[in-house]
């Protein structure tokens, strides 16, 4: 299976939407850099999410990069900084990111980016989940992301179907 990098938003948002239990299913495994794991543990995230980060599952690899020192990723967070390098340090890699400054960083590298609607849609395509539904949970939640970028899912989805 692919190595899968992921930032704090993609673990975040699939377990305040309780769907986080496609990502095994999926990948097998997702690398979160440390960083990511603080992130999720602040006290500002909510409470089930730092309860399911305060013992995350086997499937969960918490690693760190290599190197932490890289001029051009000091305008990303923590998080996000040690994703992009994980990421590159693991061709090739899926890094899986909802920040756009970090999704440009990343694909300046080459690396391959996606976010958390294109993992959604791929549980969709194998069954996981029911992408209709669980678009709208996401987006109770407090997610940024443009219209277009759930528009064009939903519309990917109900083409799948033969709608």
């Amino acid at each position: 299976m692919i190595q899968v990098v992921a930032d704090a938003t993609l673990l975040r948002y699939l377990i305040e939407i309780q769907a986080i239990d496609v990502l095994p299913g999926l990948f097998g495994r997702i690398i979160a850099p440390p960083a990511v794991i603080q992130d999720l543990q602040h006290i500002n995230t909510p409470v089930p999410v730092r309860t399911w980060i305060a013992s995350p599952p086997p499937w969960v690899v918490v690693q760190a990069p290599s190197s932490a020192a890289d001029p051009a990723l000091s305008r990303l967070g923590a998080g996000e900084r040690e994703a992009v390098l994980l990421a590159h340090e693991h061709p090739p890699a899926l890094l899986v990111t909802d920040d756009r400054r970090a999704r440009r960083v990343a694909e300046a590298r080459g690396l391959r980016v996606v976010g958390t609607v294109w993992v959604l849609e791929h549980a969709a395509e194998r069954g996981l989940v029911d992408l209709p539904p669980t678009l709208t949970r996401l987006l109770t939640t407090n997610i940024r992301l443009h219209p277009d970028v759930i528009r064009n899912a939903l519309a990917r989805d109900a083409a799948r179907k033969g709608r």
